[in-house]
This record gives C-alpha cells, structure tokens and sequence, in this order.
C-alpha cells in the first residue's frame, strides 16, 4: 500500500512492480546469489526505494511460501492490519510487526517462521478496508475481520458481499484484498 495519491504514488507502485520482476531475473540469473529471507527482500526494496528518492513509503507484508519445508516465512514492512492465516478451525493473525518500506534508512526487519500444514488459507487486507467497516472500535473491526475470514473460507467474493460493493466504489482510501488457499 503506497502512501499519498497522485503521479508520484503512481511511479512507485510502478517501481514495485520493476523491483519484482528485477529481483527474480537477477535471482535467477546468478544461482551464487539468493533472496535469504523475507526480511532481507524487505531490506532490499527499502534500499532501493530510499535511493530512488522518491519521497514516498509503502506498507507491505511478504511471505513466502516453502513448499519443501512446508513452512511460511514473512516479515511486516509497516502493514497493517496483520495477515489473516487458518489453519483447520483456528483463524487468527500473524504475529510481528516492522517499520514502512522507503523511509527510514536503518529500518531492519524481522523474520517470522510458521510450519503450513497441508490444508491452510491466508488472506492480506490493506488498511482502507478498516475504513468501511460497520464496527466502531479497532478491536471490534480486527475480531470482525477474524469472523469473516472463517465464515468466507477465504473467498474474496464473498468479503465483497459483506462490505458491499457500493462502499467500496466510494471508499476513502484504497481497498485491496488478497486470498491464498489450498486446495
């Protein structure tokens, strides 16, 4: 999620783009050199955000998934509300926490490992959809968000439903859901 509006917002969600497409060529490319961690790819996108100078940040959660391992390994870049993971009956948020991308350069981020059993679901909300909730309070929002996760088995359509298509058409700031579930 990129801070402020307008062409600059535009040209870093642009470069974002570019650092990803980069980073898997370049990672590719060389085999000698390898993305360690989520927390290092974070680290990396902050540098090369910071020496754009753009004067822009962006909040981000990046996981990624080991299939090997059956684990998930993920750091925070200042996003939030947290990531939404189910596992069997529990839904709960992942844990940590870490400072935007693109703004400090001494920002350090933190690795987080969880083990995937085979059935499992994750979902990524950005923080515009806080705003267009009916609840008031952020604690009763962040339970919200739990519940609907569970009685939506992650389903991006039917989060849609709940919020309503108008609300998000009109929403203050920019709404952005992603689901992942296996199968």
């Amino acid at each position: 999620d990129v801070t402020g509006h307008g062409a600059s917002s535009a040209f870093v969600t642009v470069l974002m783009k570019q650092l990803s497409v980069r980073s898997r060529k370049h990672f590719q490319k060389d085999k000698k050199r390898q993305v360690n961690s989520a927390a290092w790819m974070l680290a990396w996108i902050n540098k090369n955000l910071l020496d754009a100078g753009l004067g822009r940040h962006l909040t981000i959660f990046l996981g990624v998934i080991d299939r090997e391992k059956q684990q998930l390994n993920y750091s925070y870049g200042g996003h939030f509300p947290q990531a939404v993971i189910s596992t069997g009956d529990e839904v709960r948020f992942l844990e940590g926490r870490g400072l935007p991308v693109g703004l400090f350069e001494e920002a350090e981020y933190e690795d987080m490992y969880i083990p995937l059993p085979k059935q499992f679901g994750l979902t990524v909300f950005s923080d515009g959809v806080l705003e267009i909730m009916r609840e008031k309070s952020l604690k009763e929002k962040e339970a919200r968000l739990l519940t609907l996760v569970k009685e939506t088995d992650h389903r991006v359509d039917m989060m849609i439903q709940y919020f309503g298509d108008d609300k998000i058409r009109q929403a203050p700031d920019d709404i952005s859901i992603l689901s992942l579930q296996t199968v």
